[in-house]
């Protein structure tokens, strides 16, 4: 599943809010060794906390692109099924009757 958001479906608000942090996140991903101190300077200047920061920053270092840091997609994509193609449209019965063999193996 792609999560990566393409730039051309981002609003305004949201693809400015990637430029403020890909600034910001640019010189972090570019340092060999991180300190405590800029990743607390950098969370703190982006209004992020430290695990969103380091999160952001390893998307990024993923993918060194401006839209890497936009919003992910959330849920599953929309041509996936919950039940494969070839399960019977009631399965209930079915999952009942294997966790009762399973239960009994116990």
């Amino acid at each position: 599943m792609q999560k990566w958001r393409e730039w051309q479906t981002a609003s305004d608000s949201d693809w400015n809010l990637a430029l403020e942090q890909e600034a910001v996140i640019r010189f972090l991903a570019e340092q060999t060794r991180l300190t405590r101190a800029s990743v607390d300077q950098a969370a703190q200047q982006l209004r992020l906390s430290r695990g969103t920061l380091y999160r952001l920053l390893h998307r990024y270092r993923q993918r060194p692109q401006t839209s890497s840091l936009l919003a992910w997609k959330r849920g599953r994509v929309s041509s996936s099924h919950r039940l494969c193609a070839t399960a019977p449209n009631d399965a209930g019965p079915t999952l009942r009757i294997e966790a009762q063999k399973f239960l009994y193996t116990i």
